[in-house]
């Protein structure tokens, strides 16, 4: 900004920073810190420049004031006037200087002694009228530009996106880049690798280059003990270094690093390990301990062991209210919701991940069919790019028989809705909207149970016929 005058340039700025790393690096944290970094300083000098506008407009009152009294009486005796005494032996300040020679430079200087008063300050100071009035005129000026390229410059900074000017920058991103599929991940994901970078940097004596080094190194040993393309879905992730900074091959990294876990991490780690058993055990344990701290504090009542048991039991139902809220108020504070790893996919889905999105529904009736079979389309206009497919995930509802009157119709009701395209005759699978719509699942029938039918359908390959997609049907 010194060298520029206040004026920002993206690209000048994408130099300076890369040809800055070249001896430095800079830290995650320090480029994020650019964007902040440079507006404080634009503030900071357009201060120091309306700071300097507001005393010389001070100044010009000033010279004004001492202008109109020594014109109001032309035998005013400038030299002796004690508002000038303070410059004495001191250098007059050019923007009073320049408005007064201004106010009294058509006057007779030996009517007016305060103009020769001027001219023998201005000899003092090796200079002339003329020049320190078109010294002024530059200052002023360059003010004016100054301040117009911080406006400009904030206006700017505003507008750029901060998010790619970081990664264009920053050293962990392209060593990622280079060496890993970091660059196919959408943005959340990229910065969750980051947080996790700065995470493990912070707290060990390694930089943030030779975390990211050890996470590609452990990754590369992966894909030499297991291949490129292991069949294994753990060796799979064990080749993305991702697995090393925020999924289960933390750990391992951690203790190469030497890295300090601290205290809130370590007891968000033991909740999250106890699970649904820590949790109940927790509200068992609190509501135990309030109970028999109760019964201490209050003695042991005389009672038989019937009556004892019913207080015991109403006790403990009272303090189990307790006991859920403290553990709920535990878990909310060291269990945290992670974003999960996500692909960017910027020119849709490709074959290799071709995706199927199936709508759950229930066949109740002919409006909600309907309803839901043009939802259905909606859901393929929204996102038709890549090789995505939408259908209908469908099942009965719950009945005393294993077939109903309705059910054929209904079935064959949500069949013709799929194969055509709103109000028009014209089929799905001859329009843009029929080559994404798949068609429609069917659920088995009532007589299987609800678990053999999720597995079935997890598991199942599905097959087109005619344009619908099918599955097998399961074994009864």
């Amino acid at each position: 900004m010194a060298h520029s005058d206040n004026c920002f340039e993206l690209d000048t700025l994408v130099r300076f920073c890369r040809a800055y790393q070249r001896v430095q690096p800079l830290t995650i944290g320090e480029l994020w810190a650019i964007a902040i970094t440079l507006r404080v300083l634009l503030i900071e000098n357009l201060n120091r420049l309306a700071a300097g506008i507001v005393l010389r407009m001070r100044q010009r009152e000033w010279a004004d004031n001492l202008a109109d009294g020594w014109l109001a009486d032309e035998l005013a005796q400038a030299p002796h006037d004690d508002a000038l005494r303070a410059f004495e032996g001191q250098t007059l300040p050019k923007t009073l200087g320049v408005q007064l020679f201004q106010r009294l430079r058509d006057r007779d200087p030996e009517t007016v002694p305060a103009l020769k008063w001027l001219h023998r300050t201005f000899a003092a100071q090796h200079t002339t009228a003329d020049d320190v009035v078109h010294a002024e005129h530059l200052r002023q000026g360059a003010v004016n530009v100054s301040v117009r390229n911080i406006i400009t410059s904030l206006r700017l900074i505003s507008s750029v996106d901060w998010a790619k000017f970081f990664e264009s920058v920053s050293l962990v991103d392209e060593l990622l880049r280079e060496r890993s599929s970091y660059r196919a991940f959408d943005f959340s994901t990229r910065d969750l690798y980051r947080h996790a970078i700065e995470d493990l940097s912070r707290r060990s004596r390694h930089t943030e280059i030779e975390v990211v080094h050890l996470a590609l190194g452990r990754a590369q040993g992966a894909a030499e003990r297991f291949g490129a393309h292991p069949a294994d879905a753990q060796a799979r992730h064990a080749l993305e270094p991702g697995y090393y900074l925020v999924s289960d091959g933390r750990a391992g990294l951690e203790r190469e690093l030497a890295y300090r876990i601290p205290w809130s991490q370590r007891l968000a780690r033991w909740t999250r390990a106890g699970g649904i058993g820590g949790y109940a055990g927790g509200i068992a344990v609190l509501s135990a301990v309030m109970v028999a701290a109760l019964i201490y504090a209050a003695g042991v009542p005389g009672l038989n062991a019937v009556s004892a048991v019913i207080i015991v039991a109403l006790a403990l139902l009272a303090a189990s209210d307790i006991g859920i809220t403290v553990v709920n108020l535990w878990v909310n504070h060291f269990c945290h919701p992670k974003v999960l790893p996500g692909l960017e996919l910027v020119d849709g889905v490709p074959t290799e991940l071709r995706t199927i999105v199936a709508v759950p529904m229930l066949l109740t009736s002919k409006e909600d069919i309907h309803e839901h079979v043009r939802g259905l389309e909606v859901h393929y206009l929204g996102a038709q790019d890549g090789d995505i497919r939408f259908a209908l995930l469908t099942d009965w509802v719950d009945s005393a028989t294993e077939t109903a009157p309705e059910d054929e119709e209904l079935l064959e009701l949500a069949a013709a809705g799929i194969a055509t395209s709103g109000p028009s005759p014209m089929t799905l699978a001859r329009s843009a909207t029929g080559r994404a719509l798949a068609g429609l699942l069917e659920l088995a029938d009532r007589r299987w149970r609800r678990a053999d039918v999720m597995r079935w359908l997890a598991t199942a390959p599905i097959t087109t016929a005619g344009g619908v997609l099918v599955r097998p049907q399961p074994r009864k």
